[in-house]
């Protein structure tokens, strides 16, 4: 069974995602439900390192004790390659991490190494006209300071390779930076969860929601764009926030991200979008 077999299957379908996980049937999610993307066997651990390294061929020799750090999404322009990692200062135990015979969490260690953690296995497997994203759980819950550590290990990250920076942990959204022309969301707030009635915190509207739309040049993982449509969780459901609450979510960005370079402004239909410092917004090429 090869990973590239399910995703033609999976785009074949109409799905939009590909869940691999041991001791279960691949499943692609297909109109919001889950179904079989083949049923010949149950997934085993070798038929995942098999599927990691034909994505990416060159890491599985060399993680070591570092499983499951990369994957990639192919898709008919390009791939895709998504990081995912988490960091202590998010509250993560460290007795959660996964180990060589044990799985977890993919956490990173302190800021010195975090960077290199990461940087040095993409270098190996990393394909031209990849997107590279690192999936980021990271930094305090509320509140919008960003610690120096977090920001040198961002820049540090799209320095080695990194085209754009998801950060999440916190219960809203943070400022935007872009460096190098490559975006870092710092914590981009929840989205879908069963947080609703409880309190504190009322001062940063954790009611108040993002989708982020970034679009991103294909053949140098540049920033093109950045559009966010403003949402509001209520009884479980997500609605479009009122014109009032977009002002004043983009107010509060527009505020904290200004000495990093990143403007938040509103646009005519109620949606929000990023300008910065060395560019706006130049021919889109791609989205991702």
């Amino acid at each position: 069974m090869h990973v590239n077999d399910l995703l033609k299957v999976a785009v074949e379908n109409g799905a939009s995602d590909l869940h691999l996980k041991v001791g279960t049937y691949p499943m692609m999610r297909v109109r919001g439900t889950l179904v079989p993307a083949a049923e010949d066997k149950r997934l085993d651990p070798e038929d995942m390192v098999a599927m990691a390294a034909a994505v990416l061929p060159t890491v599985a020799g060399r993680l070591g004790w570092r499983p499951a750090l990369l994957l990639a999404a192919a898709v008919a322009i390009g791939r895709v390659v998504v990081v995912a990692v988490g960091m202590a200062s998010s509250g993560i135990p460290w007795s959660w991490a996964a180990t060589g015979d044990r799985a977890g969490v993919n956490l990173l260690p302190a800021w010195p190494g975090a960077a290199r953690d990461v940087v040095d296995p993409l270098r190996q497997g990393r394909r031209d006209g990849d997107v590279v994203v690192i999936s980021l759980h990271w930094g305090t819950n509320w509140g919008h300071e960003i610690t120096r550590q977090q920001r040198a290990l961002a820049h540090a990250l799209i320095d080695g390779g990194v085209d754009v920076v998801f950060g999440h942990s916190s219960h809203h959204p943070r400022l935007i930076e872009v460096h190098r022309g490559r975006l870092i969301l710092y914590g981009c707030g929840d989205l879908i969860n069963d947080y609703e009635g409880i309190s504190g915190h009322e001062e940063h509207r954790g009611d108040l929601r993002l989708l982020y739309l970034a679009s991103i040049r294909a053949d140098t993982g540049v920033l093109a764009a950045l559009r966010m449509v403003p949402l509001r969780a209520r009884r479980l459901r997500l609605e479009r926030a009122s014109t009032r609450d977009t002002r004043w979510l983009g107010a509060t960005l527009d505020l904290v991200s200004r000495p990093f370079g990143s403007r938040i402004t509103v646009t005519s239909g109620d949606e929000l979008e990023l300008e910065w410092d060395g560019g706006r917004r130049a021919g889109v090429a791609r989205s991702s």
